[in-house]
C-alpha cells in the first residue's frame, strides 16, 4: 500500500485517540479551565472581560506536555523505528502529528472555552467584551501545544523536552525582565511565547502586544520550533 499523507494522518489519529492518556489529559484540561472560571467568577472582587479564561494559563502547560509526549513517547518506547520504517520520508510523520494534534485540540478547546464563558456568565452575570476573547483563548493553548511538539521532536527525550518547554514558557520571560534594562526588558518580554499567547485572550495594555501582532509572534515561535524539530528528525537516527 502506497504511503500517502492522508494515510499517515489517519494512522497518527488512530494512535492518538487510542491512548488513555490523551483522554485523561484533555479531561483535566476541561475540568481545570471550567473549574477555575467558576472559582474566579465566585471570588474575584473586580473581574475583567477576560477573567473567565485565566485558567488557560494553566492548561497551556498541559497541552504543551501533550505535544511533547506525542513525539518523545515513541522515541522512549522504541516504536519510532517501526514508524520510520512505515514512513521512510520522516517529515510527513511530523506534519501529520501536528495536523492531528491541532485537529483534535482546537475543537476541544473551543468547546471548553465556551463552557468556561457560560459558567462565568451564570455565576457572575453578563460581562461586556467577554466573548471577544473566546477565540484567542481557544487558539493560544493549541499553538503552545504545537510549540511543545516541535520541542519534543528537537530534544526527543520527555523529561528534557518538558524542562525546555518550561524554560521557554515560564523562566525566559522572568530572566529577560531581570537581566535587561527596564525598557528593553519590557519590550523583549512582549515577544516571548507566553506573553504573546496571553495577549490573544486578555485585555490589551502597554505590557502586551495587540492581538494581531501577538498571533504572528506566537505562530513564528511555533514555526521555528517545528522547523528545528524537523531538522533533527531528518538528520539524526532514532
Amino acid at each position: 500500500m502506497r504511503v500517502t499523507f492522508p494515510r499517515v494522518v489517519r494512522a497518527e489519529w488512530t494512535k492518538f485517540v487510542a491512548l488513555r492518556s490523551t483522554w485523561i489529559l484533555f479531561a483535566l484540561v476541561a475540568v481545570a479551565t471550567v473549574g477555575l472560571s467558576y472559582a474566579i467568577a465566585d471570588n474575584a472582587e473586580t473581574p475583567t472581560s477576560s477573567s473567565a479564561y485565566l485558567g488557560v494559563d494553566v492548561v497551556s502547560l498541559l497541552l504543551g506536555v501533550v505535544g511533547i509526549v506525542m513525539v518523545t513517547g515513541e522515541y522512549g518506547s522504541g516504536l519510532v523505528r517501526a514508524t520510520f520504517t512505515a514512513v521512510p520520508a520522516r517529515l510527513p510523520l511530523l506534519w501529520a502529528k501536528a495536523v492531528v494534534l491541532a485537529g483534535f485540540a482546537l475543537p476541544v478547546m473551543a468547546a471548553v472555552v465556551l463552557l468556561a464563558a457560560l459558567t462565568f456568565r451564570l455565576v457572575r452575570g453578563p460581562m461586556p467584551g467577554m466573548m471577544g476573547h473566546a477565540a484567542g483563548a481557544a487558539v493560544a493553548p493549541v499553538l503552545l501545544a504545537l510549540l511543545g511538539l516541535g520541542i519534543g521532536a528537537l530534544v526527543r527525550h520527555t523529561a528534557a523536552a518538558i524542562t525546555g518547554f518550561i524554560l521557554v514558557i515560564l523562566v525566559a520571560p522572568t530572566l529577560l525582565g531581570a537581566a535587561l534594562p527596564d525598557d528593553w526588558g519590557d519590550r523583549m518580554v512582549k515577544y516571548t511565547p507566553v506573553s504573546a499567547a496571553q495577549a490573544l485572550y486578555t485585555e490589551s495594555d502597554s505590557s502586551m502586544l495587540h492581538t494581531g501582532p501577538a498571533a504572528w509572534v506566537l505562530a513564528g515561535w511555533v514555526a521555528v520550533a517545528l522547523a528545528a524539530g524537523a531538522t533533527t528528525v531528518l538528520r539524526r537516527d532514532p
